[in-house]
């Protein structure tokens, strides 16, 4: 140990001093009586020698060895050989580095039980390296570059409980003899097709889900056909099969015996047939995903008996008939999305007992009557979605806390806009086009403070457009009558050809990240306007963004890279969004092309245009100075995406960077402490820090952003409580802190945040009314509930 604590310059890494006992050092544990050290970790210590792993091997009595998240590319021989021997040995974990070359070969480790390979630069096939591994539970070497089929070869004993092939490249079909492997609880096959992962193709093996020791089962993103298996384990937990193409119908007859099951995702397959009444069997359901397949008939009036149900997505299908009253009975529901079906009748005025209701979308339905005036009293909406069906008569008011959206698009409403819609300060986006609107666009809507989309095209509009300042983006072409006297550059206006109905749903479901919002409806309107300028053939470019672009092309090699040619517009390349004149570039995603070399970025920073720069899916591991020297200029840059990369070091300063409203950085390496790094962002709207490895205290240099909605800290090794200052955060929607290492109580601060709509602190979000008398989170103060922010909110 004093040869290892050396060579790491212990005094500084392991926190110890000459001659002191090994078993106080930082990262290490011994055993009860302090005679062995039985558990040695370096994680994220930024190691790049591999010289340290052969000393560590002299320790026999080892049983745990973490060296996670560092910089190692290789293993040497010598560990394999050293380690192999030592039978106390349990678990190894080698994620977050970066390794490259094949899986090396695992001889001896007969009681090794979990190795963890993830996040890594490893190739090449899975064949015997893990053989001689008789003891194995465990084995995770997601997100690789592993190729060819699917291993077989996992241990001799068959011990296998948890395999995790995730984000790799294999393909062909699932082998039967992954059916011998009684002992599995856990299988993770999936992602991603989409951008180059798992590609496995051929049928489910009928036996697969049937192990009584199942829980959890993924295999979505992958070109896995047939139907799904009729004998599935009565103890399945999660079952996640969406993004697939899988067809025939749900088995009915299996579905009475699944009474552990929460997650049901089938989305995006070719499921036909209609839902199954048994379906209203699985009593501990919290969230069915049936989107996007071929499924038919009429909603089941069973589902009204999934009591825990939270999140129901069954959009864009065939369903026909009347919105089910028994779906008003779920009052657990968050995510209620029934969009573009054949769905008929009224909406229920029952729905007002869906009081935790924050998404509700029935868009592009053929609904008709009026809006319950009921919607009123649901104080947790973020967004609605009604566009697109036959609504009429008056418009009831709104919940004063709608957030997101509220689309009205393409139905019958008529007369004066109502005025209730000045009481939805918090609301960001409002189409309202496509109906029979009439009267002058009241001043009231200029003073909504966070809006930022505002679409009343194909309306009997008139007057002129009162002012809405430069961050309004206003629609307002089609009303024949309406009159622009500063034809500001953010309102369009005039006649127009009446256009098909366009979607603005942002699909909100609080267990996913939700800082793609800002970027999602923004982007769709942009896109449109650019398509049609296009399609024109108008080609409006300054010669210096066409030459930054050209230089951009040629470093990526962008004719693969972009799908262009020389000398094409590059409003016409893949990733490339321009503005509705097509004179400037507002919008750049590069996201998912395994864009290593950072060389790049700088160029982007010479388009001063630039709105949005979506990086996000490759493996860049640094940002050069030089980049947030550039893009801190542009005053128009709004949103930043460097999630899933392998970016390392520390959080970078921020300087500059007045317009940026949402920045992404989850899903990282990044490290150190969350301080003034982010001081000067006074814009910023949604912030995602999410799994990286970042510690100490929260930060209180957030206490000045008077605007942040969203905020996502998760999966980090932030330690001490919630700061008081987060209180000053008056706009704050969302905070999830789950899995750090928090503790404390819930400062009495938090009681003043009144939009705040979902605390996540573990593995469910907290709801709670928004009225001052009542707001749970002074009850919880109150009280003096201790919150420990590593168990389940629901044990409060």
């Amino acid at each position: 140990m004093n040869r290892l604590r050396d060579l790491l310059n212990g005094s500084v890494t392991l926190n110890s001093a000459p001659d002191s006992n090994p078993c106080t050092w930082k990262g290490v544990t011994c055993d009860s009586s302090n005679s062995s050290v039985i558990k040695i970790s370096l994680s994220g210590l930024s190691l790049s020698s591999p010289n340290v792993l052969s000393l560590l091997c002299q320790i026999d009595t080892l049983q745990h060895v973490d060296v996670s998240n560092n910089h190692l590319s290789s293993i040497p021989n010598q560990f394999f050989t050293d380690c192999g021997k030592n039978e106390r040995l349990k678990l190894l974990n080698f994620s977050l580095n970066r390794l490259v070359g094949p899986l090396p070969t695992f001889q001896g480790f007969h009681g090794l039980e979990s190795l963890d390979m993830s996040f890594n630069y490893l190739s090449g096939n899975i064949g015997s390296q893990l053989d001689e591994l008789v003891s194995l539970k465990s084995l995770s070497v997601c997100t690789n570059h592993f190729n060819g089929s699917l291993p077989t070869s996992l241990g001799n004993s068959m011990a296998l409980e948890e395999l995790v092939l995730s984000r790799n490249h294999f393909e062909g079909g699932i082998p039967e003899k992954m059916l011998t492997y009684k002992n599995l609880n856990v299988i993770d096959l999936s992602e991603n097709n989409l951008i180059g992962y798992n590609n496995l193709s051929g049928t489910i093996p009928a036996d697969l889900l049937s192990s009584s020791n199942l829980v959890s089962v993924h295999l979505s993103y992958n070109a896995l056909s047939g139907p799904l298996p009729t004998n599935i384990s009565s103890s399945l937990v999660r079952l996640r099969l969406g993004l697939n193409s899988l067809n025939g119908t749900i088995p009915s007859a299996t579905l009475a015996t699944l009474q552990s099951l929460t997650y049901m995702e089938l989305e995006n397959n070719r499921l036909t047939g209609s839902i199954p009444r048994q379906l209203g069997s699985c009593r501990n359901l919290a969230l069915l995903d049936l989107a996007q397949n071929e499924l038919s008939g009429e909603l089941p009036a069973e589902l009204g008996n999934l009591a825990n149900l939270q999140v129901l997505k069954l959009q864009m299908k065939h369903f026909s008939g009347l919105i089910p009253i028994q779906i008003t009975q779920l009052q657990s529901l968050s995510t209620l999305n029934l969009s573009w079906n054949y769905l008929e009748g009224p909406i229920p005025s029952e729905i007002s007992r869906l009081k935790k209701l924050t998404l509700l979308n029935l868009q592009g339905n053929k609904l008709t009557g009026s809006i319950p005036t009921s919607i009123s009293s649901l104080t947790y909406l973020m967004e609605v979605q009604l566009g697109g069906n036959q609504l009429s008569n008056d418009i009831p008011k709104m919940p004063r806390n709608l957030q997101i959206a509220l689309n009205l698009s393409s139905n019958l409403f008529k007369g004066p806009i109502p005025r209730s819609f000045g009481d939805l300060n918090n609301l960001e986006v409002l189409d309202l086009s496509n109906n029979q609107f009439s009267g002058e666009i009241p001043e009231f809507l200029t003073k909504l403070e966070v809006l930022m989309q505002l679409v009343l095209s194909n309306n009997q509009l008139s007057g002129v457009i009162p002012d809405f300042g430069s961050l309004v983006r206003v629609e307002a072409s089609g009303n024949k009558d309406l009159r622009n006297n500063k034809a500001p550059s953010n309102v369009s206006y005039g006649s127009s050809r009446k256009r098909p109905f366009l979607s603005l749903s942002l699909a909100f479901i609080f267990s996913f990240s939700p800082f793609f919002l800002l970027s999602c409806f923004v982007s769709l309107f942009y896109f449109e306007r650019a398509a049609h300028y296009i399609w024109l053939g108008i080609w409006k470019l300054s010669q210096n963004q066409t030459n930054a672009m050209n230089r951009l092309c040629n470093l990526l090699n962008g004719c693969v890279t972009w799908n262009s040619a020389p000398d094409t517009n590059p409003c016409t390349w893949n990733g490339v969004t321009c503005n509705s004149t097509g004179s400037s570039i507002i919008k750049i995603s590069l996201s998912g092309l395994s864009v290593s070399s950072p060389n790049f970025l700088s160029l982007l920073c010479q388009i001063d245009t630039l709105q949005h720069i979506d990086l996000s899916g490759n493996l860049l591991s640094s940002i050069p100075n030089q980049f947030f020297i550039d893009c801190g200029k542009i005053e128009g840059l709004k949103l930043l995406n460097f999630s899933s990369n392998r970016l390392v070091g520390s959080l970078p300063a921020f300087h500059g960077f007045h317009g940026l409203e949402s920045l992404d950085m989850s899903f990282n390496n990044l490290s150190g402490n969350i301080g003034l790094q982010l001081a000067q962002l006074d814009s910023l709207k949604s912030l995602n820090l999410s799994t990286n490895n970042f510690h100490g205290f929260l930060p209180t240099s957030l206490r000045n952003s008077m605007v942040l909605r969203y905020l996502v800290l998760e999966n980090n090794k932030l330690t001490g409580t919630m700061p008081r200052e987060l209180g000053s955060c008056r706009k704050l929607a969302l905070l999830n802190l789950a899995q750090n290492e928090l503790n404390g109580k819930l400062p009495a601060e938090l009681g003043s945040l009144c939009d705040l709509s979902s605390l996540e602190s573990s593995k469910e979000p907290l709801f709670w009314t928004n009225t001052n008398s009542n707001h749970p989170i002074t009850e919880l103060v109150n009280a003096e509930l201790e919150l420990e922010f590593s168990r389940r909110v629901n044990s409060i």
